[in-house]
């Protein structure tokens, strides 16, 4: 499996200038991302030595998430499929604007080659203005990944999604910048033996 982080999104972008206080901007939802998150993505698209050994794309139906797996992908779009999971969304995946996603339609509109089958609602019903995300939730959403997991025959799998969901699943550890804490680079494949 290998993991990735999206590019550079707004979000990220912004919290440098503003702090942890813009994940919670109205005007951010469903974050994009920066032209530095977009030349992240394609430029890892061209150096990527691993990228054609890929059987299967799973990515997080926030913006960010596909819209570097397209970068990425573009060129291979014939060849492998990509999926988009519920499951593996940012932490926390409420309260914070950044982490509401768009409408299912919309996405499917936008990003035609991926296959949301798995996102059950046309709304976000997940993301919740008034409760935070606690680790256990997010356990029980990383066991869905695995389940999920299980059930495909790939050898080769990369997971395109957030930081802290990404961190959580290969070291048991969330890195914040607000905690000192090196966070995981922006679109660089994280290899995990499963």
């Amino acid at each position: 499996l290998y993991c990735i982080r999206h590019g550079q999104a707004q979000h990220n972008m912004n919290y440098l200038k503003y702090g942890s206080q813009t994940f919670y901007d109205s005007k951010f939802i469903d974050t994009r991302l920066t032209p530095d998150g977009i030349n992240q993505s394609i430029n890892l698209s061209k150096s990527w030595e691993d990228i054609n050994k890929i059987d299967l794309v799973i990515t997080s139906p926030l913006f960010r998430a596909l819209q570097t797996t397209m970068n990425i992908f573009k060129n291979r779009l014939a060849d492998v499929e990509i999926i988009c999971l519920e499951c593996v969304r940012e932490f926390p995946n409420t309260k914070q604007t950044c982490n509401k996603r768009s409408n299912k339609s919309e996405l499917k509109r936008i990003f035609p080659y991926i296959n949301f089958y798995n996102l059950k609602s046309e709304h976000d019903n997940i993301w919740n203005p008034n409760n935070e995300e606690n680790i256990d939730q997010l356990n029980l959403r990383i066991n869905q990944f695995n389940n999920f997991l299980s059930t495909r025959k790939e050898k080769n799998i990369c997971l395109i999604g957030h930081g802290s969901f990404i961190g959580h699943y290969k070291d048991n550890k969330i890195s914040l910048l607000d905690n000192g804490d090196k966070e995981l680079l922006h679109c660089y494949p994280y290899k995990i033996n499963i």
